[in-house]
């Protein structure tokens, strides 16, 4: 009966990484967007899955790998070796408005996006 229980639940497990996967694969800004909105200090492990998913994919931009590297990484806030990758992207017209906006919303976390955050997050879902 427990081995039962522990399959399901490794079932269930694994085909909730691979949907968030997937979600986040098709469009990683608003796969992003959504773990932003719902964050609370840092992204769970399943959160973790998918943001390394993102930042490996060659298929992305290096400012989507960037910033999913730093979702992936956070503590609270940014750490500071990402903090002017981050600005760089947020200031360069040559990436998409998406992106920077992106960007420029994680800088300003701390603990978790402000009202504010949360509704720009909203609209790049």
């Amino acid at each position: 009966m427990r081995l039962r229980q522990l399959k399901q639940f490794s079932l269930i497990a694994a085909l909730a990484i691979l949907t968030m996967t997937a979600a986040a694969g098709a469009d990683p800004v608003a796969g992003m967007a959504d773990i932003l909105t719902g964050l609370n200090h840092y992204p769970d492990s399943e959160e973790k899955a998918s943001l390394n998913a993102i930042a490996t994919n060659e298929a992305n931009s290096e400012a989507i790998r960037t910033i999913a590297g730093a979702i992936h990484d956070m503590e609270h806030r940014v750490q500071p070796e990402d903090k002017e990758k981050l600005q760089s992207i947020a200031e360069d017209d040559s990436v998409d408005p998406e992106t920077r906006e992106l960007a420029r919303i994680l800088l300003g976390i701390n603990h978790k996006p402000d009202p504010e955050a949360v509704s720009s997050l909203k609209a790049l879902q």
